[in-house]
């Protein structure tokens, strides 16, 4: 072979090498434009990675990187109204956490208990959020149906697509472009409201609030919620797990109305309508009966205000070092005697003018109580130690005959006559002194509020009943403090107080509340608040 013909070839393979070289150059040039692309994969968000791709922009001689992430939404589980639609302006594609339809886009928790993994921290935390979620729903579940397996006879809870209260996801289409460079990690979004009412159902509570600041940090139930502001986003949230969680009988009951609780709201057996977007606040000050606001002792004392009490009444809610309770804080009696019922029937969760009426109106209503508490008292005997399905729905059936006295058979003004005067005489009786009782009265002789906190736990409630029922009670209705208190007063007024009082009892059992999940003065302010924030 000549040496020009081994040149030439010698040549060609240069040449063809550095082709080859530059061609792989240009396409790896062009491949590495898809920013992001990378960083989209199943250990950062599992289930949701399969929806990633790559757009090639021929105006930009680019790859623009595109991906799905979820929408968060509280509704009720029949809801078919969402945030995102379709060309045709129907809800997209939606699916709730705990329904039947499965989706590998809900990532299951681990059936034992959830550990702290450390070398976990590439996964995008709203993963774990959607797994918790999901969590409470089957754990909750299973308990139930446990513990009406092996409980009393009783019907079947209902299902899930008859809850009011649940959480929604939609898959929304992203841009890796319109991610802000702080930013490393695809991000899920939702409203400010509805964070607040997630936080709330996973059993969170929180310890900072601070809006000037986007400073929020929640805790409980092995749960951590904190979060910070991000410049060219907004508020940003992670979620992690650092402990054990717990979803039983302490689970929120899955109403609507427990929403309103979350933002310090109480809606009333007087309120007719519902309004479950709550674009606006039920009311801007207590006016009526329909709504109470009791989310702070200000909030608490302009209420009893305009349920009629007295400036006094309202200066010592207001004075911390008076006493505003006996066994249980006065605000949870008002909570009681009007709150609607948030119990759902057959379920085990508990987290939520006319003149005198005749003597037989009279007695036919109280026998009517009667024949309620007679029915409690025979569920709790046949009941186990935890509460039971009859046991809670005699409670239930209590409450509904109390609402149809209440509504229908008396005046609200009546109602709002007896409330004012229960409360005032209760304060006033809380924090009276020694002296102030008169002297050589019967009333000596009656148990008080200062007996009550040397009593045994186990005779408290029987005291405080004797205390309602010989102190209280003819101070509402004007009864002779020589005569029964049931049958000397005024009559309607001893129905309505004693309807009050057994209702307050009956919904104080039937439901139950954390003793750390208090109230935050501004969080009220957010109720129905669509400002977007982000869990990374």
């Amino acid at each position: 072979m000549a040496s020009s013909q081994i040149v030439s070839i010698v040549a060609l393979i240069i040449s063809s090498t550095a082709l080859i070289w530059s061609t792989l150059q240009l396409i790896h040039s062009y491949l590495s434009s898809a920013k992001g692309y990378s960083k989209i994969n199943e250990k950062v968000m599992p289930g949701w990675h399969v929806y990633k791709n790559r757009v090639f922009l021929w105006d930009q001689f680019r790859f623009q990187v595109n991906f799905d992430t979820p929408v968060l939404v509280v509704c009720p589980a029949s809801n078919k109204e969402f945030p995102i639609r379709n060309a045709n302006g129907e809800a997209g594609w939606y699916v709730f956490i705990g329904g039947n339809e499965k989706t590998a886009l809900i990532p299951a928790a681990k059936v034992q208990d959830p550990a702290i993994h450390t070398v976990d921290n590439e996964r995008a935390t709203w993963i774990t959020l959607l797994s918790a979620i999901h969590q409470m729903e089957r754990d909750s579940l299973s308990w139930q149906n446990d513990q009406i397996d092996h409980g009393p006879p009783s019907a079947s809870p209902p299902p899930f697509r008859e809850h009011s209260l649940a959480v929604a996801i939609q898959r929304k289409q992203r841009s890796w472009d319109n991610m802000p460079s702080s930013i490393t990690r695809p991000y899920a979004t939702t409203t400010i409201c509805h964070i607040i009412e997630i936080a709330a159902m996973l059993g969170l509570h929180w310890k900072e609030f601070d809006r000037s600041k986007d400073t929020f940090l929640a805790e409980g139930n092995g749960f951590v919620l904190k979060a910070t502001s991000v410049t060219d986003l907004g508020t940003v949230f992670t979620f992690q797990v650092c402990g054990k969680s717990k979803f039983e009988e302490g689970r929120i009951i899955p109403v609507d109305r427990v929403k309103e609780l979350a933002f310090g709201f109480v809606s009333t057996i007087y309120r007719d309508t519902e309004d479950r977007r709550r674009l606006e606040l039920p009311v801007e000050e207590a006016k009526d009966l329909t709504t109470l606001r009791l989310g702070t002792t200000d909030e608490f004392a302009e209420t009893l205000v305009s349920l009629g009490c007295n400036t006094e009444t309202s200066k010592c809610i207001r004075d911390n070092s008076k006493r505003h309770g006996h066994l249980f804080p006065l605000a949870f009696e008002l909570l009681g005697m009007l709150g609607k019922t948030f119990h759902v029937k057959n379920s085990l969760f508990r987290e939520e003018i006319d003149g005198p009426d005749s003597g037989q109106r009279a007695n036919e209503h109280l026998n009517r109580l009667q024949n309620q508490a007679d029915k409690i008292i025979r569920a709790i005997r046949r009941t186990q130690p935890i509460f039971s399905a009859p046991l809670l729905n005699a409670l239930h059936q209590a409450l509904e005959v109390c609402d149809e006295f209440l509504i229908t058979q008396v005046a609200l003004d009546n109602v709002e006559d007896v409330l004012q005067k229960h409360i005032q005489v209760v304060l006033s009786m809380l924090n009276e002194t020694e002296a102030q009782p008169s002297q050589g009265s019967s009333t000596d002789r009656k148990p008080s509020f200062a007996s009550l906190d040397a009593q045994s736990p186990e005779s408290k409630q029987d005291q405080l009943i004797e205390i309602y029922f010989t102190r209280v009670l003819p101070k509402v209705n004007g009864a002779d403090p020589e005569s029964s208190p049931l049958t000397s007063g005024h009559e309607t007024k001893t129905n309505i107080w004693c309807a009050l009082v057994f209702r307050s009892l009956c919904w104080l059992t039937l439901h139950d509340f954390h003793k750390n999940d208090k109230q935050i003065a501004r969080k009220i302010e957010l109720m129905g608040n669509r400002l977007p924030v982000y869990v990374i």
